[in-house]
């Protein structure tokens, strides 16, 4: 919104909140998490090459599983976001980033590049925002956050369950609504000065 508003700022701008999917991105089945980390392969994949092998030569990575999400249509990532403790996040910038937010309302704890646009979610109290491109420091908060699973469990599912309450309470169908509804009213009353 800031950047289309600078750009043309005398056009009208009507922001519209998407939604989750909750059917199939919520917490229902995200009970057994396991010391299990997803992420997109697709996204930054030399980044993602270099804070994967960093975080194994260290010895970080000891009792947890990689899963790269890849080539899985919607079902198949909830089910592996749905039993990940942590979603590493290599986010390029973009308007609003998808796959943080899912895995987030999932139960996930998100390590990782916000994207810029998801600085909007990436709230440090529910998950750990690294600027992006600084792999050194994604290697080392992620280094951090696996020791704090390998301490207490617990603490990160929590965290976990706060990200899923704040994504679902952000982007639910009815915000998306309300915001739809609110665009076009504005739109078919004529009013241009949003």
């Amino acid at each position: 919104v800031d950047y289309v508003h600078y750009v043309f700022p005398n056009m009208p701008v009507y922001r519209m909140r998407w939604s989750i999917d909750n059917s199939l991105f919520s917490l229902v089945g995200s009970s057994r998490k396991k010391r299990q980390i997803c992420f997109m392969p697709r996204r930054r994949p030399e980044e993602a090459t270099q804070v994967f092998n960093i975080l194994r030569f260290r010895g970080a990575l000891d009792g947890f599983k990689v899963i790269p999400i890849h080539d899985m249509n919607a079902q198949e990532t909830a089910g592996v976001m749905g039993g990940s403790m942590l979603f590493f996040s290599f986010g390029y910038p973009e308007g609003l980033p998808l796959p943080p937010a899912e895995a987030m309302s999932r139960g996930c704890v998100v390590v990782g590049y916000h994207g810029w646009g998801g600085r909007e979610y990436f709230d440090p109290s529910v998950c750990f925002p690294v600027e992006a491109g600084d792999v050194m420091e994604l290697a080392r908060t992620a280094e951090r956050v696996l020791d704090a699973c390998r301490a207490n469990d617990a603490s990160v599912l929590g965290r976990g369950r706060l990200a899923s309450k704040l994504i679902r309470s952000k982007y639910s169908r009815q915000q998306e609504t309300d915001d739809v509804t609110s665009a076009w009213s504005e739109l078919l009353s004529g009013r241009t000065d949003t």
